[in-house]
């Protein structure tokens, strides 16, 4: 309610009040009438009054309501333009796509039997491979002959790549380092005993016991490994592993190396 309206009621107010006063006690019930009535309008004045402040209120919520959704409208219109247009440069994209897959399929395709033939190469080369070796490669030489004569699908070429490589990385560190492994063997076809055998790589063997009273050395065919007893590399056999070892201090060794053949290690007498 504003100052003007309280400033009226105020003096009707202050009329009626003198007026009963003038006219006595009979006017008063008239006057509490008006009083009443003037009391029950200051109230709806009020309610309209607060009516009007709650619907200010809700107006302003409003407003920002509908800015909010203007913006998010504007926000929403700038998604479908970017979506539309990335599903056109899609569109676009995918016969590009599908011909770029096809030429992928075409290689994977021809690398195929290059892969089939290093597998076949790998199976070859497995009598060659000294049990050491052979036991560490396992896993990967029983896979490799389960698949003998087995197409490549195209989904698993990389996987049987892989399996082909690491048999090849495996063989390649073997064949460019010195080992000394104890190994059950068979010397001339005698009964197989535990022997230390050290490998220079794949090229050759060297095999003492442990009493120190057996020596030769081994040498690979084409059926594998053959082992032979020359007791008079006991010597530079027990100082080449000792040296291995690091009990002896690095030295020359004089061993046979690249025997081809079996008669011509021959030549080194017992």
């Amino acid at each position: 309610m504003n100052a003007s309206i309280r400033k009226y009621l105020v003096l009707f107010l202050g009329f009626f009040f003198v007026q009963s006063f003038l006219l006595g006690a009979n006017n008063i019930e008239r006057l509490e009438i008006v009083r009443e009535k003037i009391r029950s309008w200051i109230q709806l004045e009020q309610a309209a009054a607060k009516s009007e402040s709650d619907w200010k209120g809700r107006k302003i919520l409003m407003q920002d309501e509908i800015a909010l959704l203007v913006e998010d409208n504007k926000k929403l219109r700038i998604q479908i333009s970017e979506a539309t247009d990335y599903l056109s440069r899609s569109r676009k994209e995918r016969g590009s796509l599908a011909r770029n897959r096809e030429l992928l399929f075409d290689s994977l395709r021809s690398l195929a039997p290059k892969i089939r033939n290093l597998e076949l190469r790998c199976a070859q080369m497995l009598p060659w491979i000294p049990t050491p070796l052979y036991e560490q490669i396992m896993p990967q030489v029983t896979r490799l002959q389960s698949l003998q004569n087995e197409r490549i699908p195209i989904d698993q070429i990389g996987e049987r790549f892989m399996g082909v490589l690491s048999i090849m990385k495996d063989v390649d560190r073997f064949n460019n380092t010195v080992s000394l492994h104890q190994q059950l063997i068979s010397v001339d076809g005698a009964t197989s005993r535990v022997y230390s055998v050290i490998y220079l790589g794949l090229g050759a063997a060297y095999f003492i016991d442990e009493s120190r009273q057996n020596a030769g050395f081994g040498v690979v065919d084409s059926e594998g490994w053959k082992y032979h007893k020359r007791n008079g590399l006991i010597q530079e056999v027990s100082k080449f592993i000792e040296i291995y070892q690091g009990i002896d201090p690095a030295d020359f060794v004089r061993l046979p190396y690249q025997l081809s053949t079996i008669e011509e290690s021959l030549r080194y007498e017992d």
